[in-house]
């Protein structure tokens, strides 16, 4: 049974794998071709140094994506599962969100040069949302000690009194 089993799987992500490389190969060929065979005056460094850098984020994205879909080389006749199912949703997802993100920025890219300024605004807003975070964890250990107002010092002075209070216990007979 788990024999079956394993040639579904290795067969389903064999699927989503040649899908993947596809769309990559496809996309790839579409862009270099149009940008730089049709519209060549307009395919400078800029848009060369663009197309690397989307080029290698898909590269990175896809080798995740296959390290974990295809099973390990197994020996003789017996069969092994892949060690993930690239149809469920799960880590792998997040490689395959660049991967088709990357695709349909290539796609605007024959439109507009500007369709990096897309693909960049992503991990700005991600460093934009966590900056703040990790900026105030990085400078909160300095050591330096914020004066707290009156109000504030006169109720822990009270409640460091009360327990440092003795407490009685009583106890019935």
């Amino acid at each position: 049974m788990s024999n079956n089993y394993a040639k579904k799987l290795n067969a389903r992500n064999k699927k989503v794998l040649k899908n993947y490389l596809l769309a990559i190969i496809i996309s790839n060929l579409l862009y270099l071709l149009i940008r730089g065979a049709l519209f060549y005056s307009s395919f400078g460094y800029v848009q060369i140094i663009c197309w690397l850098l989307i080029f290698i984020t898909m590269s990175v994205a896809y080798g995740m994506i296959f390290l974990s879909g295809n099973p390990p080389p197994a020996d003789g006749n017996r069969v092994v599962a892949a060690s993930v199912d690239l149809e469920v949703p799960g880590m792998l997802l997040y490689a395959m969100d660049v991967i088709i993100l990357s695709v349909i920025i290539q796609v605007i890219g024959l439109i507009t040069d500007w369709a990096i300024l897309l693909y960049i605004s992503i991990p700005i807003y991600i460093f934009y949302k966590m900056g703040g975070s990790i900026f105030s964890f990085l400078t909160s250990g300095s050591g330096d000690q914020i004066p707290m107002d009156d109000q504030k010092q006169g109720r822990g002075k009270r409640k460091k009194e009360k327990g440092e209070r003795q407490k009685v216990k009583y106890y019935r007979r």
